[in-house]
């Protein structure tokens, strides 16, 4: 990924592409549970796309597109894209620590579309269950580079480029201790961070961080704004997606539609309102 590589500057299409395949992912065990939910919200940043689009990404909480669509959208990508696409894929899969059947075959189109091997796949696993083992133990530098270390030059060895950590929202949230650790261990030069501030879907959460890889920030502040940050995604991409899920409710109800429909319909509501409560109240 060169210096100039932002996902922002792709064709709104692709960018939908990419967003969908996460919510394809989500649900490829038939439902997309509260845990999935979070992991995809809290790290989606679509400030940049049309009113129209935006709204395109908050109907696939209840109209999942299809994953090999989706992915179909993306032949050609850059390497970076590519693989950073499949390590959130990846990420996304293991939201709720569970991989079920329904999940591993869409991994597996996943790994086909996108150009990537089982191997790989399973070394980025093993990379994302040591950076979320960091993040829960909110260890320092030192710590975290002991434990992202041998993961981290597995994976590159295997030919994913270094850059492709930025796709993961966990590392992201670690602030200087992901990064710090990550960066080291990948042999990546910190003058390419700038240009992957705006990589992907992280926006300002990677950046602030990034930040704090280049010595503009301090440790133990960073990985608590990043939290903080993560929690405002998630307020900002419910709180629309709830209001858009009422008024959907409410044009069912006024045609009279199928009970289960609307009944399914509102308990999607009901836990989004929910998870809503609960973010603000960590928030306050």
């Amino acid at each position: 990924m060169s210096d100039s590589f932002d996902f922002r500057s792709l064709p709104e299409g692709q960018q939908l592409a990419s967003y969908g395949a996460f919510f394809a992912m989500a649900n490829a065990d038939g439902v997309i549970d509260n845990t999935e939910v979070v992991a995809i919200f809290e790290c989606l940043d679509v400030s940049n796309l049309s009113a129209d689009g935006q709204q395109q990404v908050r109907s696939y909480l209840v109209e999942p597109p299809d994953l090999r669509t989706c992915l179909d959208q993306l032949t050609g990508a850059d390497n970076e894209l590519r693989y950073g696409l499949m390590l959130r894929l990846v990420e996304v899969a293991l939201a709720d620590e569970v991989v079920m059947p329904g999940e591993d075959k869409a991994l597996g189109i996943g790994r086909e579309l996108l150009g990537v091997s089982s191997v790989q796949q399973e070394a980025m696993r093993d990379f994302l269950q040591q950076v979320d083992a960091v993040r829960a133990r909110g260890v320092d530098d030192v710590q975290a580079s002991d434990s992202l270390k041998s993961a981290a030059a597995t994976l590159t060895g295997m030919g994913v480029p270094a850059a492709a950590i930025f796709f993961s929202g966990n590392v992201a949230s670690l602030g200087g201790a992901g990064l710090t650790a990550g960066l080291a261990a990948l042999g990546l030069g910190f003058g390419l961070v700038p240009g992957l501030g705006m990589a992907m879907l992280l926006g300002a959460t990677s950046f602030m961080a990034a930040s704090w890889a280049l010595g503009t920030g301090r440790r133990h502040s960073e990985i608590r704004d990043a939290e903080i940050q993560r929690g405002r995604l998630l307020i900002a991409n419910l709180e629309p997606t709830i209001s858009d899920l009422a008024t959907r409710v409410r044009a069912l109800e006024e045609k009279e539609a199928d009970q289960q429909d609307v009944d399914m319909l509102r308990r999607r509501l009901r836990g989004l309102q929910r998870l809503l409560a609960q973010a603000r109240g960590k928030e306050n």
